[in-house]
């Protein structure tokens, strides 16, 4: 969150130290996973762009479907300090076109036009769910190459009300 926030507020002198010092390590791969990223607007990720220096970067989005994404998103706003209700919330997801956390494609976009199409990689979160994979392992395995690991069975804390009925 840290690095979102500090990009969003352009004070990038702690979080531009960080990366500096994480990338001269010359590790095989950097995984940087935060949900507010989404939120960046075009100059934003071009900024977190230019933070990455000549590194070479792939976008993974874990797409859910709107049922279930939107009281997941609405918990998080709450989670925060902010006393929208569900229905108000939801009014406003359905009705704010510029603002929708809907708009997968438009955010995308922005995230293609930075990084290049060919390094967005879009994933169906409710296949993996249905199938019973775990989203950690399916990560490590599919994009880092990193499979049979044995991973702690952490669960989903952050199940959608939906989920949460059907297991």
């Amino acid at each position: 969150m840290q690095l979102a926030w500090a990009i969003r507020n352009q004070n990038l002198t702690l979080i531009q130290e960080q990366l500096q010092e994480i990338l001269a390590q010359r590790h095989a791969y950097v995984v940087i996973s935060c949900e507010a990223l989404s939120r960046l607007d075009q100059e934003q990720i071009a900024q977190f762009r230019q933070l990455l220096g000549s590194a070479p970067a792939q976008v993974v989005y874990y797409v859910r479907p709107w049922p279930e994404r939107l009281p997941s998103l609405w918990q998080e706003t709450v989670k925060f300090g902010h006393t929208v209700t569900l229905p108000e919330y939801l009014t406003e997801q359905l009705t704010g076109y510029d603002t929708s956390e809907l708009r997968d494609t438009a955010m995308l976009d922005r995230f293609a036009t930075v990084f290049g199409s060919a390094n967005i990689r879009v994933v169906a979160y409710s296949h993996l769910i249905e199938r019973n994979i775990d989203i950690a392992g399916h990560f490590l395995a599919s994009f880092l190459g990193l499979s049979g690991l044995q991973l702690p069975a952490a669960g989903r804390p952050n199940q959608s009300p939906q989920s949460r009925t059907r297991n």
